[in-house]
């Protein structure tokens, strides 16, 4: 996937994602809420916001979330993530 983006975004830079109440949101060192997660992020092409693609890699995986000026769209992944690490009561 990488490489296909190279015609359609920027180089990847790290960054780190926060939690701001029931939003997730690109940051970094000096940015205020809790941190989640840290990728890569590919900023698209001829914009003038933090738009396009965040890589994260997983245990497992390696997953692509959508971006819109700064926040991840789909936020499903990180909320689905949050109820797999919460204790359970057995």
């Amino acid at each position: 996937m990488d490489d296909q983006m190279a015609d359609t975004h920027e180089r990847g830079i790290r960054v780190t994602v926060f939690k701001d109440g029931s939003h997730y949101l690109l940051g970094n060192k000096e940015s205020e809420g809790e941190p989640i997660a840290n990728g890569l992020f590919f900023k698209e092409l001829n914009t003038d916001f933090d738009t396009g693609l965040l890589k994260i890699k997983t245990d497992h995986e390696i997953q692509y979330l959508k971006i819109s000026r700064g926040k991840v769209v789909d936020s499903s992944f990180f909320q689905n993530r949050e109820l797999d690490e919460k204790p359970s009561d057995h």
